[in-house]
């Protein structure tokens, strides 16, 4: 029975043993278990910054378009508006052109002469010597 005894109390301290080791083996486990629930969740709360910053900055570019697009329309109204003036005033440079020469024609001293004339002689007194 001796060895009986010593067979079943080697038995129980090599079981003992394996369980001790195992059980290390199992705090080890958890202890990794609980590293990498902490790393998941800051990489969660990482995430979830991340995916706000994101939206925060397609809000903005959505705005920056709208913006851009209301600046472009601008340009292409006041573009129209300056080719809309100095079409009129193409118009009226042309207009002024012709009426001088409306005016010239229609002048009743056309000759440098006369105008000089009237220079040094205006009407009135032209007039006030002959009377």
């Amino acid at each position: 029975m001796g060895d009986k005894g010593l067979g079943s109390s080697r038995d129980y301290e090599s079981l003992k043993m394996q369980c001790e080791k195992a059980m290390a083996e199992v705090q080890g486990l958890l202890k990794q278990n609980m590293e990498i629930t902490r790393k998941y969740e800051n990489t969660m709360k990482e995430v979830d910054y991340y995916r706000k910053q994101e939206r925060a900055a397609y809000t903005a570019l959505q705005n920056l378009r709208m913006q851009y697009e209301e600046v472009v329309a601008e340009k292409q109204k006041l573009e129209r508006e300056v080719t809309s003036l100095q079409t009129i005033m193409e118009d009226d440079r042309k207009e002024i052109a012709d009426l001088r020469r409306q005016q010239q024609c229609t002048m009743p001293w056309e000759s440098e002469h006369e105008v000089l004339h009237l220079e040094y002689f205006p009407l009135g007194t032209v007039h006030h010597e002959a009377v």
